[in-house]
């Protein structure tokens, strides 16, 4: 299965529920992301295009220049899908779930017997709890949900199932409705 959906609207807590309750092997395409800063060609182009493989000196070069954020997608492309299809094709779990806002972009919904797409509703809520989490302005959040939307990481022909939260309707019930969904 994939889950897939807007920063900051609880796709890693759904999961969350699937892997403590379910025993799913939740495989986050962010977690992925940060390992590959320590894989050695990725860290060199990192280095050769930025000038560091630093992930927090990359993230203020993407937040003073935005039109750097291609160069950081053409480095991690190729070694995001190649790893999260190892790590697919590896897992033991007859549940499988891959995790995170590019499942997508990166074409992995091929692999997937269902996609869930999650957004909240105001999609402001979310973008303050994604500050909050990360330690960072919302303007920081922001320009990661207008970068996401610019890219067009969602594709409605390529979802399942829409889950839609709200104040009322938070990750639990989200996690539930989908659970529903598949008959688990």
């Amino acid at each position: 299965m994939g889950i897939g959906g807007w920063i900051g609207v609880g796709k890693s807590t759904i999961c969350s529920f699937f892997k403590e309750e379910l025993c799913a092997d939740v495989l986050s395409l962010d977690s992925i992301s940060h390992e590959l800063y320590e894989v050695p060609e990725v860290s060199s182009a990192l280095r050769n295009t930025f000038g560091t493989s630093v992930r927090s000196e990359i993230a203020m070069k993407l937040t003073e220049d935005p039109s750097l954020w291609e160069d950081l997608d053409n480095i991690f492309k190729p070694y995001l899908i190649k790893e999260t299809l190892r790590r697919h094709q590896t897992s033991a779990s007859s549940l499988r779930i891959i995790e995170g806002s590019l499942v997508l972009k990166l074409g992995l919904q091929e692999i997937c017997n269902l996609v869930a797409w999650v957004t909240f509703h105001p999609l402001e809520e979310a973008i303050k709890r994604s500050s909050i989490r990360m330690g960072k302005p919302f303007s920081y959040s922001l320009s990661i949900l207008q970068r996401q939307i610019e890219t067009n990481i969602f594709d409605p022909s390529k979802v399942d199932v829409l889950l839609v939260g709200s104040s009322e309707k938070n990750s639990r019930k989200l996690y539930e409705e989908l659970r529903t969904h598949l008959h688990l």
